[in-house]
């Protein structure tokens, strides 16, 4: 094991990050998708498409049949309410720990609009009652709507929409998927596909507290996203920063001090700087938004200057897409879904060898988003604006 780290150079920082976030060399196995997701501390899914995109970047997937045949064949993975008031793909096994997130925004959400709208205990269980009664087969929204009482479906008014539970049958139905109470399944059982059945789980699973959530995932973050900080493991699970800093302080992490970090960051006791690798194992990705890479770090801090971050960062949906190359932002890409073709362009000049790899790896981006049926990576219209809309009713 290599001496005890002290200070880190910024070159030595993305090395880690990249690493631990499997972008590193192109020739390495990669690990099964299950495990994959786990070891990169789950996917966020702004959209159908950011759960492809992270995979493919990490040279996992080629093909989307692959992702949806291990989260709807063989469950595997989960599309789950979990942390922030987002969706994310998680390994099966993990669900129950990034619901208990959901659980606690909803219980909080639930309480201000119970007290908003004087909403008695009574009709949120009869509510729950009428929706369980509907639920008997999988059914959309649609359907679903026409099968509730005018009572259970009426209008919680702007507080309501504002909360993002438009109707007393909409909020209780999001506490009852966050819960896992119920499933949510896209139509045509493809990511992708964000038209939505829902049905009753036969088989629920114990959703631990998220104060327990917290401390069964601080080493697993550590993990995944060293050098890194409190701060940064509080944002990401939307949770205080003296409770983030409990969580890590058992794990007896060691700090180091990282070039152009304000604060020492944290690394966990058995840390060691990967080797530098030859020309052709450096870490070349293009990444969807909110890439886990990228969602880790506030601000892209040690990732980009702060004008190439603020290219990345699309207002209030984070950042994304990027292309990274040696462990650093160097440009943007989009997609055109007419030529069904992705272009980059560099922020600067880049190095023939690299465009050369960056072209390579947008073809290959290119025949995978020409598989899917919708892919709005940069229209803020058709982000999700939180697990909220996904149960509107």
């Amino acid at each position: 094991m290599a001496d005890v780290i002290t200070t880190m150079t910024l070159a030595d920082a993305r090395r880690a990050w990249s690493a631990r976030q499997h972008l590193g060399d192109p020739r390495a196995p990669s690990p099964a998708l299950a495990e994959l997701v786990g070891a990169i501390g789950w996917v966020p899914l702004p959209v159908g498409a950011a759960g492809y995109l992270a995979l493919h970047a990490r040279g996992a997937l080629t093909r989307r049949a692959a992702l949806d045949s291990a989260i709807f064949d063989r469950h595997e993975l989960s599309v789950v309410p979990g942390p922030r008031g987002a969706v994310w793909l998680v390994p099966t096994a993990e669900a129950p720990l990034a619901r208990a997130f959901a659980v606690a925004d909803h219980a909080s959400r639930e309480a201000r609009l119970a007290s908003a709208c004087a909403l008695t205990a009574r009709d949120l269980e009869s509510a729950r009652d009428a929706l369980r009664a509907a639920l008997g087969a999988p059914v959309t929204l649609e359907a679903l709507r026409s099968r509730l009482p005018a009572a259970v479906t009426r209008s919680l008014g702007d507080v309501g929409r504002r909360a993002g539970s438009p109707t007393l049958a909409g909020m209780v139905l999001r506490g009852m998927w966050c819960l896992g109470e119920v499933q949510r399944l896209p139509v045509t059982l493809r990511l992708d596909d964000e038209r939505y059945r829902y049905a009753l789980e036969p088989y629920p699973r114990r959703v631990p507290s998220a104060a327990e959530a917290v401390d069964l995932l601080a080493p697993r973050w550590l993990r995944a996203h060293a050098p890194t900080t409190a701060r940064a493991f509080a944002l990401a699970f939307g949770v205080a920063a003296g409770r983030a800093q409990a969580a890590l302080k058992p794990l007896k992490p060691r700090n180091v001090a990282v070039e152009g970090f304000a604060t020492d960051a944290l690394v966990p006791e058995d840390f060691v700087t990967p080797p530098r690798g030859e020309a052709p194992g450096e870490p070349l990705a293009l990444l969807g938004l909110r890439d886990p890479w990228l969602d880790a770090h506030p601000d892209l801090v040690g990732l980009a200057t702060p004008a190439h971050a603020r290219a990345v960062t699309q207002r209030a949906h984070g950042p994304g897409p990027a292309v990274v190359a040696q462990g650093q932002i160097v440009g943007t890409w989009s997609w055109d879904p007419q030529a069904r073709a992705v272009s980059w362009r560099g922020f600067d000049p880049v190095d023939r060898s690299v465009a050369l790899r960056v072209d390579a790896q947008a073809e290959s981006l290119g025949r995978l988003l020409a598989e899917l049926d919708a892919v709005p990576l940069h229209s803020t219209q058709t982000l999700r604006r939180a697990v909220g809309s996904d149960t509107d009713l």
